[in-house]
């Protein structure tokens, strides 16, 4: 009996959530361009917001050092923050954080890894194509191995990212 009634109660809050997230949620997908003090970026971010929380995602690619200098140099992430909305503008106070890797040479292990951790905000403007611009700023660390002692290093300094794009609501 006691099983039957948990997943009843399961269900209609299953149900009760589908509804909600159909109603009250939004899912867009961007292309854009950003800078940071370590290169060029281009890539994809996605970001969903339910009512007015906002949670984005992005991955992009370094364009000096994947392009011109035949690296791979990667950056992923990850944010959260508030959405104020009036009509067709958007305004998004937001926490990012992110993650890049550099492999400097193939002789030795050469990695390093940037660690950004940045407040800012998230500007949109338009109703299903939208144009959308990021300024954030705060800490970046920096790891890696020094060959010569096996010893790992760290450096922490101040840090930025602006981005520039072009996003399209999907839901």
């Amino acid at each position: 009996m006691r099983l039957c009634v948990n997943i009843l109660l399961l269900l209609s809050l299953r149900v009760s959530f589908a509804q909600q997230v159909s109603s009250d949620s939004s899912f867009q997908c961007s292309l854009k361009t950003g800078v940071t003090r370590l290169d060029f970026f281009n890539g994809l971010e996605g970001v969903y917001c339910d009512e007015h929380l906002v949670f984005l995602s992005s991955v992009e690619l370094g364009v000096n050092r994947t392009f011109f200098q035949k690296r791979i140099f990667p950056r992923a992430s990850i944010g959260f923050g508030y959405r104020f909305t009036k009509g067709a503008l958007q305004f998004e106070p937001l926490m990012m954080f992110s993650q890049s890797m550099l492999k400097l040479s193939d002789s030795y292990n050469s990695r390093h890894y940037w660690t950004e951790c940045y407040m800012g905000y998230r500007f949109a403007i338009g109703k299903k194509w939208k144009f959308v611009n990021e300024i954030m700023c705060g800490w970046m660390s920096e790891r890696y191995l020094v060959n010569t002692s096996g010893a790992k290093k760290t450096f922490g300094t101040f840090g930025y990212y602006g981005s520039l794009g072009l996003a399209r609501n999907i839901r």
